[in-house]
């Protein structure tokens, strides 16, 4: 039995973007958020891909805490961009065993 946390996101642009990324990205996503602040649209499009998957780490229950620039969203996640009505999301679902996961993959359930 593995817990599994799931967080999705419209893919919007964020207020105030650098200052919530400085409040919950790791010291090496900040890194990578900086190298992408050139384009805005990628920078907001990988601070919303973080948040989710710290979000969704959290709804595993691995972490007691929310401290998200304590939590690296890359480990145990999978990440998908999702069209649903026209509109473009951040989907995020994390568990011990996502890696091995194939999500939408044949799915007879589309979106």
């Amino acid at each position: 039995d593995s817990a599994v946390g799931v967080d999705i996101e419209k893919l919007t642009a964020v207020k105030n973007a650098k200052r919530i990324a400085e409040k919950i990205l790791t010291e090496t996503e900040m890194e990578e958020y900086r190298r992408l602040a050139l384009s805005p649209e990628h920078a907001n499009e990988f601070l919303l891909e973080a948040w989710t998957q710290k979000e969704s780490l959290f709804k595993t229950g691995i972490y007691p805490k929310f401290i998200p620039n304590r939590i690296c969203g890359a480990e145990n996640v999978q990440t998908r961009q999702i069209f649903i009505g026209g509109e473009r999301y951040i989907l995020s679902v994390a568990s011990k065993d996502v890696l091995q996961a194939k999500l939408f993959e044949n799915s007879p359930y589309p979106l």
